[in-house]
């Protein structure tokens, strides 16, 4: 078969296609002990398929067999990059490394939920596995400072390869839940298993060239997509959010609770970056966009995640971090109006944003009660114009009229000490 002559060629080397033979024997007896498990493996895969039904003893060794295969296969791989730091590895090798992982949970999570259910390990090895990926999956696009196993990894400043990695990260999402789902004996979820894991490790195959390629300096390539309305209300749903989060952020640090508020604040700017399969937030649509986010707000963020939590060091970049995301929801709108002009959307968008000045105001009522500020007075004023425009019109905008009482409830806030 083509597995066994790819193995024979791994073993003895192929100087047709300039495959060289192992150069050590740990390497040459781990590539023997692949093939040598291989035929196993495959002799009882063949006696399966023969078979009418498979007793479960058969199943759960062939389980058995193919999770010690991919480990074999893995601690290969694992060799050959060590071998090749030795030698003063290059930068491809380091790079086939990382995304081999990530290739290689794609075939191992599916052999853990097997083992899930026959015993052979326990159900939090999932969640482990999955966190793992995710953290990679982050630090590909992130970046990361070297360690002794690895070098530094850059940050992918390439939107082409964001969007490549953000479909490895779909097909992992789906392939996770229905993994879960086996788990819980919903066996309908395995059709889906199988075809997301092939599409999940073609995609990691397709960026870990895009990848190795902008390590050399070379952009992929990729065209803008356009987004419909509902794609353009997520970003701004999000962009939203991170506001808002940086405003509890800096209401935490008044009151020294920060914890919480600073990872939702970083998970809301990975979502932003990276886009999201849950909760579901598209890619940025065009280069252009992503350089905002990026080269703008993602530094500020950054710099605010690492600062000293004094609320006199935080505030002017919180500030700023909510500054900056109130022109990406303006131009978040803008777009979704290019496609829909009769959409409401800068109603939608003010409406949007009077959650992050309600969060002002009640940030700045705690500055004013622990005495690190006196600016309650403009951010409620700045809340009630909002409001008022909202509700009786003014700036552009209409007033709800009064047979819209759903409407007109909504807007039935209090003055300020209702808030």
């Amino acid at each position: 078969s083509e597995q066994s002559q790819l193995l024979q060629d791994l073993v003895q080397g192929q100087k047709l296609e300039n495959k060289p033979a192992p150069p050590t024997q740990q390497m040459l007896d781990k590539f023997i002990s692949v093939t040598n498990m291989w035929n196993t493996f495959s002799v009882g895969l063949e006696e399966a398929v023969r078979q009418t039904t498979i007793p479960e003893v058969d199943v759960a060794l062939q389980i058995s067999l193919q999770s010690s295969l991919l480990q074999d296969l893995n601690d290969a791989m694992d060799l050959q990059v060590q071998a090749g730091a030795a030698a003063g590895s290059t930068v491809q090798i380091r790079l086939l490394d990382l995304t081999h992982r990530q290739q290689f949970q794609f075939h191992n999570f599916p052999i853990q939920v097997y083992k899930v259910l026959f015993g052979a390990i326990p159900a939090e090895e999932l969640n482990t596995t999955a966190q793992a990926f995710r953290s990679l999956h982050r630090e590909l696009i992130m970046g990361a400072p070297a360690t002794d196993e690895r070098m530094a990894l850059q940050k992918i400043t390439d939107l082409c390869i964001v969007r490549g990695l953000a479909e490895v990260m779909d097909n992992y999402y789906q392939l996770e839940r229905a993994c879960f789902q086996i788990v819980n004996n919903e066996s309908d979820a395995v059709s889906i298993v199988n075809q997301v894991s092939p599409a999940g490790i073609a995609a990691m195959a397709s960026s870990s060239s895009d990848i190795y390629n902008f390590y050399q300096g070379q952009p992929a390539s990729c065209e803008n997509i356009t987004l419909a309305k509902g794609d353009w209300e997520l970003l701004m749903s999000e962009v939203t959010l991170l506001a808002g989060l940086a405003e509890d952020a800096m209401t935490a640090v008044i009151s020294q609770t920060i914890t919480v508020e600073m990872t939702a604040l970083r998970d809301s700017m990975d979502r932003l970056v990276m886009g999201s399969p849950h909760p579901l937030v598209p890619v940025q649509p065009t280069q252009a966009l992503f350089d905002r986010i990026i080269n703008q707000l993602q530094p500020l963020v950054e710099t605010f995640l690492e600062a000293d939590p004094t609320y006199q060091v935080v505030a002017p970049q919180g500030t700023s971090i909510v500054a900056q995301a109130k022109g990406l929801l303006r131009s978040y709108t803008d777009k979704a109006l290019e496609l829909e002009p009769g959409w409401p959307g800068q109603r939608v968008r003010v409406a949007m944003w009077q959650v992050v000045l309600a969060k002002k105001v009640y940030r700045e009522a705690m500055a004013e009660r622990f005495d690190v500020g006196r600016q309650l007075l403009p951010a409620e004023q700045e809340f009630e114009t909002a409001h008022q425009q909202l509700k009786d019109g003014g700036d552009g905008f209409a007033a709800i009229i009064d047979e819209r009482e759903d409407l007109l409830s909504g807007t039935a806030l209090g003055k300020h000490g209702q808030l």
